[in-house]
């Protein structure tokens, strides 16, 4: 399935994206917490897919569009 189309589903079963980078890519906050996002108290990004994108620290994260 397309990154486009998984965003899409996504979206439409309710799970927002809260995270959006500079180049406008949609990202998750992910539950699980490693070593490193527990120790730094950053948390873990994943794109439309489950896969691992990166760490954060921004502490503004929010949901972007849909209900809070």
């Amino acid at each position: 399935m397309k990154i486009s189309h998984k965003t899409a589903y996504r979206i439409d079963c309710g799970d927002y994206p809260r995270y959006e980078t500079k180049r406008g890519k949609l990202l998750w906050v992910s539950e699980l917490y490693d070593h490193y996002s527990s120790a730094n108290h950053c948390r873990i990004l994943e794109d439309a897919n489950g896969r691992f994108w990166g760490y954060s620290d921004n502490p503004n994260i929010v949901k972007i569009g849909g209900k809070l």
